[in-house]
């Protein structure tokens, strides 16, 4: 990740600074005649994954699932995403574990990292229960 720059210079030349912000340390490390470009960008890369650190899953998602092809093909794959067996078919134990399962994962109630997942089991909840209230009726 540090590319030319190995870790021992980065923590001896991060000691010796006197910056206390990463910008300021992006702009003294730029001004340093003893880094080289590929030290500098080596750093700015370092830095920025600081920031943006890599987007994880949330870690009530198995990370088998694939959120967005996920296919409800029966009503035992929606009765089991609800955490329910077929024999416990009871349209208001449905309903109820639908609300539950609705408000844990409503995105608004989950960080910005896991948004994108609180979307995407919302998406999958509700064709989950659509697919149940078809076999109701």
């Amino acid at each position: 990740m540090l590319g030319n720059m190995d870790a021992q210079r980065l923590v001896r030349y991060l000691r010796n600074t006197s910056a206390s912000t990463h910008s300021e340390l992006l702009d003294e490390a730029t001004a340093e005649p003893a880094l080289g470009a590929s030290d500098t960008a080596a750093l700015t890369e370092y830095l920025l994954s600081l920031h943006n650190p890599a987007p994880t899953r949330h870690p009530l998602i198995p990370k088998n699932w694939d959120l967005e092809n996920m296919k409800i093909e029966t009503m035992s794959h929606a009765l089991e995403l609800f955490g329910l067996c077929q024999c416990e078919f009871d349209w208001t134990a449905i309903k109820q574990v639908y609300v539950q399962k609705a408000l844990e994962w409503h995105p608004d109630r989950h960080a910005s990292q896991y948004k994108e997942d609180a979307t995407q089991m919302m998406k999958l909840l509700n064709r989950a229960y659509a697919k149940l209230k078809y076999h109701r009726e």
